[in-house]
């Protein structure tokens, strides 16, 4: 007979929890996905972009290693926004020294 509120109630409290925690994981997962696509997206198109160059400007960035500039910024700016997503949901992405 006991057991049967105190499934009650733990069916009441797990229920609306259990909801509440996957909805914010799919959010989660699809802005991580989403996000991820358009990074990915941008470094392709910029890498294209690249290929489409003359041979001896395609050496010279070669030699450069601008690709690796590149994916690296890339790797920031994805870096960037997945820290400020754990901060705080109100994190500005404007520079530090234009804050007041």
């Amino acid at each position: 007979m006991h057991f049967v509120y105190l499934a009650t109630m733990l069916g009441s409290i797990v229920g609306p929890m259990l909801k509440k925690a996957m909805r914010f994981i799919g959010v989660g997962v699809v802005t991580y996905v989403g996000f991820n696509l358009v990074i990915s997206e941008a470094k392709d198109a910029l890498l294209a972009k690249f290929g489409a160059l003359d041979s001896p400007v395609q050496q010279l960035l070669g030699l450069a290693q601008i690709d690796v500039g590149i994916n690296i910024m890339f790797a920031a700016v994805a870096t960037r926004a997945l820290m400020a997503g754990f901060e705080s949901p109100r994190v500005s992405w404007r520079p530090q020294l234009l804050r007041r």
